[in-house]
């Protein structure tokens, strides 16, 4: 895949990867846990979620963040097309709603929308966290690591 020949994906990121999965990101995590109780230092983790997740990607920052893979233009394009112009509406019964486009959310269920989020989502492996980051999917974990609470707490 061009994602991971050019290693464009955040390390970080172990959702939807060839050769990495949630069993990858678990090891990693606890061996990180196991060293620092070897090391008699504590560890804390934040744990997020992020909610109905695929339907937050917004179609503009999604194609900006497109352009930054560096994939050809004809693709970004198709990419773009691909988004673009889709509508729902609601309906309850025999009673339908007001036909609305979309600007946000990937197709669920197809075979683009995970790395479509996997693309919108990578830019956070470039914050600077004082923690190591775990992403799975959206799932977001950042673990911590140190001598006492106090300094944990000034970490996060």
């Amino acid at each position: 895949m061009f994602l991971e020949e050019t290693q464009y994906l955040t390390p970080a990121q172990y959702g939807f990867r060839s050769k990495l999965s949630t069993s990858s990101a678990v090891f990693d995590f606890v061996s990180i846990v196991q060293r620092s109780l070897d090391a008699n230092t504590l560890s804390a983790a934040l744990f997020i979620d992020i909610a109905k997740a695929f339907d937050t990607v917004n179609h503009l920052l999604l194609i900006r963040e497109l352009i930054r893979t560096s994939l050809p233009k004809g693709d970004i394009l198709w990419l773009q097309s691909y988004l673009s112009s889709r509508r729902q509406y609601v309906k309850i019964g025999n009673h339908l709603s007001d036909i609305g486009e979309l600007t946000h959310g990937v197709p669920q269920g197809s075979v683009l929308g995970p790395v479509l989020f996997l693309i919108f989502i990578n830019q956070i492996g470039s914050l600077s966290l004082k923690g190591k980051l775990f992403l799975i999917a959206d799932d977001i974990t950042i673990l911590y690591t140190g001598p006492d609470l106090d300094l944990i707490r000034s970490d996060i």
